[in-house]
């Protein structure tokens, strides 16, 4: 029987490459010279996903006729779902309870003497570093329950790596606060494929800073909750863009329309508006309304668009700026539509 000592190293890449994490950590405890073997074939980690929890569990009698609250809170960071952690907060002992679990097989459970976002921030620093700061899928999740009345302080306060992460796909959602989104955006890389903001801010800052950072305006694809300025949505460069800031009136996104048709992007765009004007909205252009002989002459399209009748829906151009015309659909909520 041949030993693994005396395999060839192109046969032992071969052997380790399809192997999953778990089996290369078990692999790299047979040896000295496994170790640095499979620690030079790193296979990376395509998506962590970071989740954290607050809320109330319970009540607590303080005095004969006072109660406070009980609350649950944890921290859970899943990678690749081959493995997750979970920190968990113990609030008599100030300690962390972590439970482990790997392939799916049952949990392990350890206590750490610190706090539970200490333990769990650093176990996120320590994965990023050995992905050298590269990673393909990024995502963050709060649900925070609050109550301002209560003496109870914010639990969930960020530990970033110091240095920017390079990421392709960023999502931050749930109820996030603006300072929270603020840090987590800053600390990646410009230039995302995906940027995800479907979150509920709880102290909105109006317009919203975030929207401010080069990361959202140079990411490719945007969905934003956040509370955008026509300033701020003006400088999006995206290709695709869902904006669902509350402060774009029937003349701001006229203006949108114009620059996808004078640059091209965004491309494809939704934008919230409640109750828009549509002889506001189309103000400025040459218009055509939809209907369904309008549809044989674009018959490519109708083929790909779901004609609803409901609403209204146009082509729109300005031939003195571009060759290009919009599709552009106008319903109780939104404008929405596509480059022609």
């Amino acid at each position: 029987m041949t030993s693994w000592s005396n395999i060839p190293e192109d046969v032992k890449r071969i052997i380790v490459g399809p192997l999953n994490r778990i089996d290369r950590q078990s692999l790299r405890q047979c040896s000295h010279g496994d170790k640095l073997f499979v620690e030079l074939i790193t296979k990376p980690i395509r998506e962590i996903n970071f989740m954290a929890r607050r809320s109330v569990s319970g009540l607590v009698m303080v005095t004969e006729k006072k109660v406070r609250p009980l609350f649950l809170q944890f921290i859970t960071i899943r990678f690749d779902e081959e493995y997750e952690d979970t920190f968990k907060h113990k609030r008599e002992e100030g300690s962390t309870v972590v439970r482990r679990s790997k392939n799916l097989l049952p949990y392990t459970s350890f206590t750490v003497n610190e706090d539970f976002q200490t333990v769990a921030w650093r176990s996120l620093q320590k994965m990023l570093k050995c992905q050298n700061n590269r990673i393909e899928s990024l995502n963050f999740s709060f649900l925070l329950s609050f109550n301002q009345a209560i003496d109870e302080p914010e639990r969930i306060v960020p530990n970033l790596p110091s240095e920017t992460v390079d990421v392709k796909s960023l999502t931050v959602r749930m109820v996030c606060s603006e300072d929270l989104t603020y840090q987590i955006v800053q600390f990646v890389k410009p230039n995302l494929h995906y940027l995800n903001l479907s979150m509920t801010v709880i102290d909105v800052t109006l317009p919203s800073r975030v929207g401010d950072l080069e990361q959202v305006k140079t990411a490719e694809k945007v969905y934003s909750l956040l509370k955008l300025s026509r300033e701020q949505s003006m400088e999006l460069q995206g290709y695709e863009i869902v904006n669902k800031s509350t402060h774009l009136v029937d003349s701001d996104i006229a203006d949108l329309l114009k620059k996808s048709l004078s640059t091209g992007k965004p491309s494809k765009f939704e934008y919230y508006r409640m109750w828009p004007e549509p002889s506001e909205v189309t103000s400025g252009f040459e218009s055509i309304p939809w209907s369904v002989s309008t549809a044989d002459e674009f018959k490519n399209l109708r083929e790909n668009f779901q004609l609803d009748l409901a609403n209204k829906n146009f082509i729109l151009s300005i031939p003195e700026i571009s060759k290009s015309r919009l599709f552009v659909e106008i319903t109780r909520f939104a404008v929405k539509g596509f480059i022609i």
